[in-house]
């Protein structure tokens, strides 16, 4: 994972988790990076935008993600059973939304 300025100057290692090829499997918001974790087979990780603070917030692979409000809102699960939660920033507070 990088990150590179909008000229493409400035191209930065952040860490080697490749993201997840589902397009929407990735947000920024404020000093973090959302991500599905595609070599844990897209389970959701946040990082800092400087490359540290890496940890794992779900067990069940992501489809997309959306921060709301200090909440993620993420599809979570596998192909049978795709499901819409919310939780925290940091993972906890795990709520079935539908």
């Amino acid at each position: 994972m990088y990150s590179i300025k909008t000229d493409g100057s400035g191209k930065q290692k952040l860490g080697d988790d490749p993201i997840s090829p589902a397009s929407l499997a990735i947000n920024v918001t404020g000093d973090w990076i959302y991500y599905g974790n595609h070599s844990d087979n897209d389970k959701l990780y946040k990082i800092k935008t400087d490359g540290s603070g890496r940890q794992k917030l779900s067990d069940d692979p992501v489809k997309n993600i959306f921060i709301a409000n200090n909440r993620i809102y993420a599809n979570l699960g596998y192909i049978e059973n795709v499901c819409l939660y919310t939780m925290n920033t940091n993972g906890t507070d795990r709520q079935l939304v539908n």
